[in-house]
């Protein structure tokens, strides 16, 4: 009688426990879902920015597109303060594939990168999956580590 009941309890247990991971796993899905949705939301707000619809356009001289992207640099740093899970932002021209604005998280804040710090990303998969879709179309790459 005693193994019949410890089977029991025993399947009982392992029941809630199940109950309780499957529980988890939801939770986290929901969240997971609710990031993904505010990166979209992030991204739709920057891209239709003036700062960013006059820089893509590209028909500036070196002076004004200079000036906007400071001016986007500073919308950078100010998202990078009020969003902490975000290591860092930036425009990547779609014609030359080099970093345009580049503004990190560091243990001092945010630190805009300049000149020789911008990088090229042309050889990136996400750069070219951006680079091939129309200009009102988003693409979410993986998570990866910042390089």
């Amino acid at each position: 009688m005693a193994a019949c009941f410890f089977l029991g309890y025993s399947t009982i247990l392992s029941q809630q426990e199940q109950e309780q991971v499957e529980h988890s796993v939801e939770a986290e899905s929901l969240l997971l879902q609710a990031s993904s949705n505010e990166v979209t939301n992030d991204l739709r707000l920057l891209a239709n920015l003036p700062v960013v619809t006059r820089l893509a356009r590209g028909e500036l001289g070196s002076r004004e597109a200079g000036d906007l992207e400071d001016a986007l640099a500073d919308v950078f740093t100010v998202l990078l303060e009020s969003k902490p899970q975000y290591a860092q932002l930036r425009l990547i021209g779609a014609e030359t594939g080099r970093e345009r604005v580049r503004v990190e998280r560091t243990p001092e804040g945010p630190v805009r990168r300049r000149g020789d710090e911008l990088q090229r990303k042309d050889d990136r998969y996400y750069y070219r999956q951006a680079a091939a879709l129309p200009a009102d179309r988003f693409f979410l790459s993986d998570i990866e580590a910042a390089s």
